[in-house]
């Protein structure tokens, strides 16, 4: 344990994150597919740069709480 702090706890800041780009990766998935099944709507090639915008936001967020991690550990250790 560092300072008090559990590792679950920590390890917890990336559930949201890692939750996050599952759902994009399963958004990108579902409007792919209608995509390659022939549908071109505006629906589907919007929800694609959706999945897109929304999973780099999210792999954003993991990486910053990677950092802060990082950046904690080097303070207590």
């Amino acid at each position: 344990m560092i300072a008090g702090l559990q590792s679950s706890r920590i390890l917890g800041v990336f559930g949201a994150p890692l939750d996050g780009m599952r759902q994009s990766q399963r958004k990108l998935e579902e409007h792919s597919g209608r995509i390659a099944r022939g549908d071109l709507s505006v629906e589907n090639v919007v929800g694609l740069m959706e999945a897109e915008g929304l999973y780099k936001a999210n792999a954003a967020a993991a990486r910053t709480a990677g950092q802060m991690i990082g950046t904690i550990l080097d303070t207590f250790v």
